[in-house]
């Protein structure tokens, strides 16, 4: 499915929402764990998962970090 996003290329890991992730097919397998991280928003859980790019004419694997529940937005 193509999706048009800004990828951050100086970031250690870029990261996509949950709803997101279910719309490009990810699942989460039966007894898979996630991983935690604490930001400025607070902690989140995430899976990593693989999904191929492309820029420009050049295409490449990049991991992701899959949120595995949408943050609260502050008002």
């Amino acid at each position: 499915m193509p999706l048009e996003v800004i990828m951050d290329s100086g970031a250690d890991m870029s990261l996509i929402n949950y709803q997101v992730g279910l719309d490009l097919g990810f699942t989460k397998l039966v007894g898979e764990f996630g991983e935690s991280t604490i930001g400025v928003g607070g902690e989140v859980t995430y899976l990593i998962r693989t999904v191929a790019m492309s820029i420009e004419d050049k295409t490449f694997n990049a991991r992701l970090a899959w949120l595995q529940s949408d943050p609260e937005v502050a008002p």
